[in-house]
């Protein structure tokens, strides 16, 4: 696979594919409930399709198949950490939180998930790569490959029209937690959200730009200022690995 076409599908493919894995993950193991994952509105997860980009390009290297494992496992935890990092120093937001995890650094990566994202890469390397790479390289050369080239378009001109509404979004809210100096973890905030409206109709889209959102955000930091569910930003910089 070497046509440019053929990588921004392979991102199309994992940023969906981590989608699904992360929804049924909340369900059955973490937050025991259905939960539209991550900072965008639709089913991607641009983490994903960037990770699972790394990880062909990764398996096209000639070396020991363990050191190809060591390297996306590396790899992999570096940019959950930089991502979760960008978003907390950026905009005052939490993707995800892990700090109830053993030996966790700033509740961004902890061992147990490092150790996933390796199993993770291990399956992708081994089962994955060879039919993804057959089934895209098939549909480039096909006579229909048109088709799927505007298709592809036209999911990156929605993806970009979600970032720039969940910009939106994040920037209504990191204007709030600016003030008072504090972090909130977006998924509990989009579920305190949706909570206040029709649970079935707010799966995808837990939160609306024409919301108020600074009152919503004002309201969720009030609510739980006692509780774990708030990070101040000064006590970041402090946390260090259990």
């Amino acid at each position: 696979m070497q046509t440019f076409i053929g990588y921004l599908a392979l991102f199309m493919i994992g940023s969906f594919m981590g989608w699904i894995l992360e929804v049924f993950f909340r369900r059955f193991f973490s937050a025991k409930k259905w939960i539209n994952p991550g900072f965008l509105t639709g089913p991607w997860l641009p983490l994903y399709g960037a990770g699972i980009v790394i990880l062909y390009l990764i398996g096209l290297i000639n070396i020991s198949w363990w050191v190809q494992v060591i390297i996306i496992t590396v790899t992999m935890t570096l940019i959950e950490y930089l991502t979760g990092l960008i978003f907390i120093k950026g905009m005052g937001i939490k993707l995800w939180d892990y700090s109830n995890m053993k030996g966790n650094i700033q509740g961004i990566i902890c061992p147990l998930f490092t150790i996933i994202w390796g199993v993770i890469g291990t399956v992708f390397l081994f089962l994955l790569k060879d039919p993804i790479e057959v089934f895209l390289n098939t549909l480039v050369s096909s006579n229909l490959s048109y088709i799927f080239d505007f298709f592809i378009g036209i999911w990156f001109g929605i993806l970009i029209v979600d970032v720039l509404h969940s910009i939106n979004i994040a920037n209504k809210i990191r204007s709030v937690v600016k003030v008072s100096k504090q972090t909130i973890v977006y998924e509990k905030f989009k579920s305190f959200v949706g909570n206040q409206r029709e649970k079935k109709k707010n799966f995808i889209i837990p939160i609306k730009a024409s919301e108020n959102i600074k009152s919503n955000v004002s309201k969720f930091l009030t609510s739980l200022k006692d509780s774990l569910l708030i990070n101040p930003k000064k006590d970041n910089n402090k946390e260090t690995k259990k």
